[in-house]
């Protein structure tokens, strides 16, 4: 089974020579973290990892799995794929999910492999979320707008206890500029490690 996902769950631009960095958000469905996970792959080369698209693989595959052992086996996939890209030359990780409720893992997988982490905060408000959701025609637009209020839970209680790099929000998302300019120097002032 992790073979067959594993096919399917291609990665770009693992082959390109980037220093470790993982960027990741904070943020709740809806706020636009794809949008910006994609700008910063294109500019930088980065190697993009989408949950979305690997639960979505895993329900096309094998839609009479419970919901529960997919989460097991979406699990077992990303400890698989954590392993290999800590061996890939490019360590420019962008991580097109949220990390709210995962943090101290990834921040741990960042740690052990000698990744910078940089994080991006989201901060938008539930009725911006809502729009955005119902402007983009979700399929399962209700359903997404029903789970926000924990979606909110998660992201508060991670805000509280950890700083972000950088903050988006309605004020500044059309200009990634300053992000960028963030970035490259974040890149610039790794060292050069073997990998």
């Amino acid at each position: 089974m992790m073979n067959k996902i594993a096919e399917l769950d291609i990665l770009q631009n693992t082959t390109i020579q980037n220093k470790k960095l993982i960027i990741c958000f904070s943020g709740v469905q809806g706020c636009g973290k794809t949008t910006i996970a994609k700008k910063i792959e294109k500019r930088f080369k980065a190697v993009r990892i989408s949950n979305d698209y690997v639960r979505d693989t895993l329900a096309k595959l094998y839609p009479d799995v419970s919901m529960k052992e997919k989460e097991t086996i979406l699990k077992k996939y990303e400890e698989y794929r954590s392993n290999y890209l800590s061996r890939v030359p490019n360590g420019l990780l962008v991580l097109d999910s949220s990390v709210d409720r995962k943090y101290d893992s990834v921040k741990n997988f960042a740690n052990k492999f000698g990744y910078k982490f940089f994080l991006i905060k989201m901060d938008f408000s539930e009725e911006e979320v809502i729009k955005r959701i119902q402007l983009r025609g979700y399929a399962d637009a209700e359903l997404v707008i029903g789970t926000l209020d924990h979606k909110f839970r998660e992201f508060c209680e991670l805000s509280e206890r950890v700083s972000p790099d950088y903050v988006i929000n309605s004020s500044n998302n059309n200009n990634l500029e300053p992000l960028f300019q963030l970035i490259e120097r974040g890149q610039s002032s790794i060292e050069d490690c073997p990998l």
